[in-house]
């Protein structure tokens, strides 16, 4: 399922939108090479401002050509206009026989845009790629990638010109929007005590972080507590936040008060009111700029209520997707009350349906074709109820086997105690599972969502799951 949001398709225009969950991504597989300004947020915050400047630049070029203008005057009014803060700017031909045979006389346009942020700079080079269409006319057909890196000076850009096949193919890729969060709700967000989190978070209300435990970013319409000896990452709340002592935080955007525990440790913070420090507390400094503006909008990552109204918009559409697709012939309607069972492949349909407590519930590869890639999609009209100690299971699948389990539920989503959930969850009604977990899988929820671990095993560690993108690239293809 395409999201909606971004750039609009025109004709001879083919777009892949390079969201921010991209740069979030290659932030915890490089985190050590990206900190060149020695506070991690302030750079993060500077990429976004960088950004902001290669996405105006792709719809100003993109604005341009449908009105005729060739690919030079283009780039000549773009950097007049200073809509762009341009360090460099380059031209080249890329080779057709290596990256988008399908386009004859295409260009690449490089950009590289500068942001700046409390002191950090970061620099973007975004490759974006023409057409020279008759009459010289030029039309933006991709862009295709963005590099991050962070240099001191501007002229260490123009020494990474080459190396580009390696992001722009024929076979082009869309990062779906959901891919960096373990949980996203419509109202709030409750993560149980001792709980590991391996994924963004983020509510259309408040976010409320048990004692001990573990998440990475948070955004929260209202207002964000953690408990003692949490860890989290970048916090961004239209309200207040609290951290609780000897808590642990990266950076925190509050559009309320902001309220820091004994020997808590937070980077550098922005307050829409006071900053309280605990006895012992800590903090690098004060952020002049408040990364929950509307200026942020448009970078893709949830850290604003524009960002938020789109994501549940998306859940919703993305349920009506599902519940379109047609039951496998051979799998027959699910009855309303299940215990221990095995699930072929394919799309299964039922109403309510109650799991019995210390039921096993088995997706078996070996029952379906001999197609690498095993899919069950669980369309349920009503709610789901979940037994205490039932347990998820998928056998029959071989090394280059990926496996995607959707679960499309109606209504509630409810799971008893010592149950560690599978699969994806997309819940048109509350999540309510403290006591219980998700192993390998995602809660998308248009209300609450209690939970304890998401993505972890019992003991806490990250679980490696059969190919956990494949989900994703199974709902960029639904229509």
């Amino acid at each position: 399922m395409k999201k909606k949001k971004g750039i609009a398709l025109v004709p001879v225009l083919i777009i892949t939108t390079i969201t921010s969950t991209l740069a979030f991504s290659q932030l915890h597989h490089n985190r050590l090479l990206e900190r060149v300004a020695g506070n991690q947020q302030k750079e993060i915050s500077a990429r976004h401002a960088a950004e902001k400047g290669v996405f105006s630049a792709f719809e100003y070029i993109k604005f341009q050509s449908e009105y005729g203008t060739s690919n030079d005057q283009i780039i000549d009014k773009l950097i007049k206009s200073k809509k762009v803060n341009l360090s460099a700017n380059e031209s080249y031909s890329f080779p057709a026989d290596k990256n988008f045979s399908i386009l004859s006389d295409t260009t690449v346009v490089t950009v590289v845009s500068m942001g700046e942020f409390g002191g950090a700079t970061a620099y973007l080079k975004a490759v974006i790629k023409t057409l020279d269409a008759p009459g010289g006319l030029g039309k933006a057909v991709s862009y295709c990638s963005i590099n991050y890196y962070y240099p001191n000076e501007d002229n260490t850009v123009t020494a990474l010109a080459s190396g580009y096949s390696e992001y722009c193919s024929d076979d082009l890729y869309h990062i779906s929007p959901f891919k960096s969060y373990a949980a996203i709700s419509g109202a709030a967000i409750n993560i149980t005590a001792s709980s590991t989190v391996n994924g963004d978070l983020a509510a259309q209300a408040a976010v409320v972080i048990g004692a001990d435990s573990v998440v990475h970013n948070i955004y929260a319409g209202a207002a964000v507590t953690t408990g003692a000896w949490s860890n989290v990452e970048n916090i961004f709340s239209g309200d207040a936040t609290s951290l609780g002592a000897n808590a642990i935080a990266q950076n925190i955007h509050a559009g309320a008060a902001i309220n820091v525990g004994a020997e808590g440790d937070v980077q550098a913070v922005y307050a829409g009111a006071a900053i309280t420090l605990g006895a012992g507390a800590s903090t690098t400094g004060v952020l002049t700029e408040d990364a929950n503006a509307d200026d942020y909008a448009e970078t893709g990552d949830i850290h604003n209520a524009g960002n938020m109204t789109d994501m549940i918009a998306l859940i919703t559409d993305t349920q009506s997707a599902l519940s379109a697709l047609e039951p496998s012939p051979e799998n027959g309607p699910l009855s309303t009350t299940m215990e221990t069972r095995t699930l072929a492949p394919g799309v299964w349909k039922g109403s309510a349906v109650t799991i019995a407590a210390s039921s096993t519930i088995t997706f078996d590869a070996d029952e379906s074709t001999d197609n690498e890639d095993h899919v069950w999609v669980i369309n349920l009209s009503d709610a789901l109820t979940v037994g205490a100690l039932t347990n998820f299971e998928i056998i029959g699948l071989n090394d280059t086997d990926t496996a995607t389990i959707i679960w499309n539920v109606g209504a509630a989503l409810t799971m008893g105690a010592g149950t560690s959930f599978r699969g994806t969850a997309f819940v048109g009604g509350a999540v309510t599972a403290a006591t219980s977990s998700v192993s390998c899988g995602h809660l998308y929820a248009t209300a609450a969502i209690g939970i304890g671990s998401i993505g972890v095993d019992s003991e806490g560690d990250a679980v490696s799951c059969e190919n956990s993108d494949a989900v994703f690239t199974y709902l960029e293809a639904l229509d």
